[in-house]
């Protein structure tokens, strides 16, 4: 499915209680505190206008089209007066990064202590996702006082029962999307890159060869296909706070993805165009630098054919054709991230 798998943990209360400890520690725990001064309020937002969106609730299911779109555009103009949280879910392998760097040149309100924009505590990403829907609340307004006003979000996602709506909640939901193919063909290369202590002094001397190199001990690309089974649903289990093993996967759950998709993100972008929205970011964020070249970090070294080749010639089309709902929600997401960009236009 492309996302790291570790072996299922013992089903016990003991992470509903970590997060109950982490909440609790946040308020204490000065070094905390968004590691960059806070961004001034967007001249010429009316601040402290109060926000006409109707309210129903405080989770997003119970949202329609309409109360979503009022909702987003309260809470992007609360982020823009330095008064909301950007969510970002960061797809792994997905570009994201890019966005988080971002977010820490633009003085974004990153946690002092993070991991590629995820919160830290302990060492430990904060599992906010498996939070209650007043837990939750009460954890990004803890933040915000401590200028964190960003939280990226690798590992896991809310579902329905615990997903906040922007608003009255103050937040702003992000997602960089990614070609379903070409993330899965990505995330193998970089799962079984050559970790040796040569490879590594050679990449930090010269940086990423132009073709991606393999560990020894890496399977060929056709039978890590067959090991990561089922391949297709990455993002809708991500959008709707699944497992990476959950039971029924099928076009309901994909209509479900695309109504949150729709419903709760305000900033849609793709990897493949990410240059082409840094008007949209600017527009909805504030965000003063938002020429997504200027962050990219790395240049990432082309797939190696051979290996791909080896499995079947056609392996980009047989990838393709054991996706269905990720190219469709994929299309679904560009034509959101389309109709966002000439929105404001």
């Amino acid at each position: 499915m492309g996302a790291e798998r570790r072996r299922a943990p013992a089903p016990d209360q003991r992470r509903y209680v970590w997060c109950g400890v982490a909440a609790i520690l946040l308020v204490c725990a000065s070094w905390w505190q968004g590691s960059h001064t806070p961004l001034p309020k967007t001249a010429g937002e009316a601040c402290d206008t109060r926000c006409a969106a109707p309210t129903n609730g405080t989770l997003a299911a119970t949202l329609t089209d309409a109360a979503a779109a009022a909702q987003r555009t309260c809470a992007e103009r609360l982020y823009r007066c330095n008064d909301a949280t950007l969510v970002f879910v960061h797809v792994h392998k997905g570009g994201g990064t890019t966005l988080v760097d971002m977010a820490r040149g633009n003085r974004a309100g990153l946690a002092r202590v993070n991991r590629n924009g995820d919160p830290e505590l302990g060492g430990r990403r904060v599992p906010w996702w498996t939070m209650g829907a007043s837990e939750q609340t009460r954890w990004f307004a803890t933040l915000r006082q401590q200028d964190v006003r960003f939280v990226a979000t690798e590992k896991g996602f809310p579902g329905s029962a615990n997903l906040l709506a922007p608003y009255p909640n103050k937040l702003v939901y992000a997602i960089v999307v990614r070609e379903p193919t070409r993330r899965f063909v990505s995330y193998y290369f970089w799962k079984w890159r050559r970790k040796d202590l040569y490879a590594v002094a050679t990449k930090r001397i010269r940086g990423n060869s132009d073709v991606a190199e393999v560990s020894d001990d890496a399977p060929s690309f056709g039978r890590f296909v067959e090991r990561e089974q089922p391949l297709d649903a990455y993002y809708v289990r991500r959008l709707l706070g699944m497992g990476e093993r959950a039971v029924v996967v099928d076009e309901t759950a994909l209509a479900k993805a695309k109504d949150v998709l729709r419903r709760t993100f305000s900033v849609i972008l793709l990897t493949e165009r990410l240059g082409d929205f840094g008007p949209l970011v600017k527009r909805t964020l504030g965000w003063a630098s938002s020429d997504f070249d200027a962050f990219r970090a790395k240049r990432n070294p082309a797939p190696n054919l051979k290996l791909l080749e080896a499995w079947r010639q056609d392996w980009n089309e047989e990838i393709a054709r054991r996706m269905p709902l990720d190219r469709d929600f994929y299309a679904y997401a560009a034509g959101l991230a389309e109709e966002r960009m000439k929105a404001g236009q």
